[in-house]
């Protein structure tokens, strides 16, 4: 493990014949979970300091341990339980929201290094590709604003309701990563749940101040680069 605060490791990479950059999104390039856009347009809609505090009041003893268990039981089953609840709303209003969340609160709020490592690698030539469960509605964003590419959850609309694509959720992100050379990409990660990725690549990073216990499955050499 090294700690990565300068682009002069990504510089002896490049000299290895690194091509390819695999670039998670929430809690990578910013603060952030699929849940936000979830809150954002319930909060905008209820409108309410009062009735947003009973709605949030309830929603924590009611629906939040059930949803802790089941990211603790399996990441998949977490996203899959939540994302219906997006049906709530139709595809146009969450659109609309997802784009108010962006310019209010992420991209104001990126992790420098990050943000500052794709300008950089795309100058260098490297292929940068944003990897996300998050979707297309949110991470299309941060994909206009980096001018790369990304491979993220497809959100459709079924009888005027939203509807979240999740028959590839399984190892949704692993099957993405394998598209790519092993041997000539690197990961940038930040939890647990990246692990197949970051075991799949010649080259991973994790976003973290410091070494946790989970790193420890990672299964050579790896990088932390800083969070904030």
């Amino acid at each position: 493990m090294k700690f990565v605060d300068d682009f002069s490791y990504f510089d002896e990479l490049i000299n290895k014949g690194i091509k390819y950059a695999l670039i998670d999104v929430d809690n990578t390039i910013a603060k952030a979970n699929i849940t936000h856009l979830y809150f954002f347009i319930k909060k905008k809609q209820i409108n309410n300091r009062i009735a947003w505090f009973l709605w949030c009041l309830q929603f924590a003893c009611f629906w939040a341990p059930l949803y802790i268990f089941l990211d603790y039981l399996d990441r998949d089953l977490f996203q899959k339980a939540f994302y219906r609840r997006y049906q709530e709303f139709n595809k146009n209003d969450i659109e609309y929201y997802a784009e108010q969340l962006f310019q209010e609160r992420y991209r104001n709020n990126f992790i420098p290094f990050v943000h500052d490592s794709i300008s950089y690698l795309k100058e260098k030539g490297i292929h940068v590709t944003l990897l996300s469960t998050n979707m297309d509605v949110v991470v299309n964003h941060y994909s206009r604003y980096f001018d790369v590419p990304s491979i993220c959850l497809k959100m459709n609309e079924s009888n005027s309701l939203a509807t979240v694509d999740l028959s590839g959720i399984n190892e949704f992100k692993l099957n993405a990563a394998k598209k790519f050379d092993a041997e000539k990409t690197i990961a940038i990660a930040d939890s647990k749940h990246d692990l197949p990725v970051l075991n799949y690549v010649a080259f991973p990073l994790v976003v973290s101040n410091k070494k946790k216990k989970w790193m420890n499955k990672i299964n050579k050499p790896f990088g932390l680069v800083p969070e904030n």
